[in-house]
């Protein structure tokens, strides 16, 4: 059997030949083929300012229109507003979950979209292979995005449970400091009553007990008067002189007791006075510790309250320390995934290559015979 000789100008260079190009394109549902050269960093669409980018590349958007700042970054910066109550906190992160959920629901629709719907090229083996490995990539790509908005859900939950177990614990704070400030007052208020009641007491006692030592010196000098008064008396006779003598008697005596009774009452006074002023003072003093307790219960809880506040900035950064770990994770998934995509060029490249040069080897020894 003969084989009929082929001229060389029927063969092709190498670099003439083309390898079909497929485009993957993860804002599309199909891959494309097309006749022109696509480099493997046109497979992903990313943004490293912006993680929310990565997971809205599986999104069917065709029109640009002018949106807000993403939540991720409005979410960052409540986070880090000390001003900002914790329930707008709680609200924004209870959005993100919101859509972040929706990017998971349209990443599960563009895999089974993938996996039920293949395009096929019957008559290309080749492209057929590299749509099969680009729709494979794309399908694994996916996953890992889905895999990693799992993650920033379940850490953006355990954030939210975080703040609302602070939230309550701030406000069972704030619902104990007035109980115990209301408490204080109470007391306070108590103290400062019966202060008062006891200066009342002192000064109404204190008064009847002057009155009683000026009544009482009154009738001491009245009958001091009525004695020398007596003594003055010229008697007339013997028993008129007895009679005054045992009249000045009487008046001595009496006047002895008068006075027995002012040294009492002064004495009384003087206890008086001595008892309530330590007893003001034993007031005074439980008023003084009274509101240095309630100082320093509000300096307590205003030290716990710190420490609250601290516990939610270290939540806050490691929210903000694990979101840029998540970025970190897309690029250095993205750059996988490049790689593989270069690798399979290399691959499909050097094996059409391969068959080239196989086929001009077994061409040039049928000629060279």
């Amino acid at each position: 059997m003969s084989i009929n000789p082929i001229e060389s100008n029927n063969i092709k260079p190498i670099s003439d030949t083309k390898i079909p190009d497929t485009k993957i394109n993860t804002a599309n549902n199909n891959p494309t083929t097309t006749n022109s050269a696509i480099s493997p960093t046109d497979t992903i669409n990313t943004n490293q300012s912006s993680p929310q980018n990565l997971s809205e590349n599986v999104q069917n958007e065709n029109t640009q229109t002018t949106q807000e700042p993403p939540l991720e970054m409005k979410l960052q910066q409540a986070l880090t507003d000390n001003n900002l109550p914790l329930e707008e906190k709680i609200k924004l992160i209870d959005q993100l979950i919101s859509q972040k959920k929706q990017e998971l629901q349209n990443i599960d629709n563009e895999i089974n979209n993938l996996r039920n719907n293949p395009m096929n090229t019957p008559n290309d083996p080749v492209a057929q292979n590299i749509l099969n490995i680009s729709n494979q990539n794309k399908i694994l790509s996916l996953e890992n995005q889905r895999s990693a908005i799992n993650n920033q859900i379940s850490m953006l939950e355990a954030t939210k449970n975080n703040l609302i177990n602070l939230n309550n614990q701030t406000r069972n704070l704030a619902s104990q400091l007035d109980s115990i400030n209301s408490a204080y007052d109470t007391s306070l208020n108590h103290l400062k009553i019966l202060k008062e009641q006891l200066q009342q007491y002192h000064q109404s006692m204190a008064a009847n007990y002057t009155k009683q030592i000026e009544i009482l010196n009154n009738q001491i000098n009245q009958i001091e008067k009525e004695i020398q008064d007596l003594l003055n008396t010229q008697p007339s006779n013997p028993d008129e002189a007895n009679q005054i003598a045992q009249q000045i008697a009487q008046k001595r005596s009496l006047q002895d007791v008068l006075k027995n009774q002012l040294e009492g009452t002064k004495q009384q006074l003087f206890s008086l006075n001595q008892n309530v002023q330590q007893q003001i003072k034993d007031l005074d003093d439980q008023i003084a510790n009274t509101i240095k307790e309630k100082q320093l219960n509000y300096y307590q809880k205003w030290a716990l309250d710190q420490s609250i506040r601290r516990e939610i900035e270290n939540i806050v950064w490691g929210e903000m320390l694990a979101e840029k770990n998540h970025v970190l994770q897309m690029w250095k998934m993205y750059y996988d995934y490049t790689q593989k995509v270069r690798q399979m060029w290399q691959d499909i490249y050097t094996k059409q290559l391969a068959n080239e040069t196989s086929f001009v080897q077994a061409w040039s020894a049928v000629l060279g015979k």
